[in-house]
């Protein structure tokens, strides 16, 4: 996996040489962990990396569960995820193990303001066609906490989508990827296509 400055300038540059696949990878808001969704026989784990290609990624998240979307509150202390058996879960950053919150219940997709006094992420309806992003207030004094979630937007969404929504720096608007339908398209298998197509050009 590369990294390329945002302007285009510079060689884009060696981050991550693994076998593994790289589902999604997130920046620390320092930059000085790379966060990286892996995929694994079991599903997907999170792992952080520091130095370089070189270096071993340290498992951060791993579970039974599917384990996405890492996201490090803008003071770096929190790491919020996505956890595919339960919902959205806090926990201490980078020393993962000490605490755990299970703040959303069924959530995904979380995302700090910018400021990290607030906790975006989309939860699904009941029939599982629909999303909701909602947001809640965090408090970090002591330990972590969230507040009474409020919702922003509902929207159609097909289950499979990834990447549902996300914030613009400032809070003041949310990008949502609206699908036309909750259901997917059609899918048809075709056999025998060079000879359908013979047929329909006459050769």
């Amino acid at each position: 996996m590369f990294s390329a400055r945002a302007d285009g300038g510079g060689e884009p540059r060696l981050e991550f040489d693994g076998e593994q696949s790289i589902f999604r990878a997130r920046w620390s808001p320092d930059g000085q962990w790379l966060l990286l969704e892996l995929g694994l026989p079991t599903g997907s784990d999170i792992f952080g990396l520091q130095g370089g290609p070189d270096a071993e990624p340290v498992p951060l998240i791993t579970s039974r569960f599917w384990d996405f979307d890492p996201a490090v509150s803008p003071d770096g202390r929190w790491l919020a995820y996505g956890s595919g058996g339960e919902g959205v879960v806090v926990v201490p950053f980078p020393n993962t193990d000490d605490a755990r919150w299970l703040v959303a219940p069924g959530g995904i997709e979380p995302h700090w303001s910018s400021d990290g006094t607030e906790l975006f992420y989309a939860t699904w309806n009941a029939e599982g066609d629909s999303m909701t992003v909602q947001v809640a207030p965090v408090d970090t004094e002591g330990s972590f906490s969230l507040g009474t979630p409020t919702a922003i937007s509902t929207y159609v969404a097909w289950p499979l989508q990834t990447r549902l929504f996300t914030v613009a720096p400032g809070e003041q608007r949310v990008l949502v990827m609206e699908a036309e339908s909750a259901v997917a398209g059609e899918l048809i298998l075709v056999q025998n296509f060079f000879e359908e197509l013979r047929v329909k050009v006459g050769n």
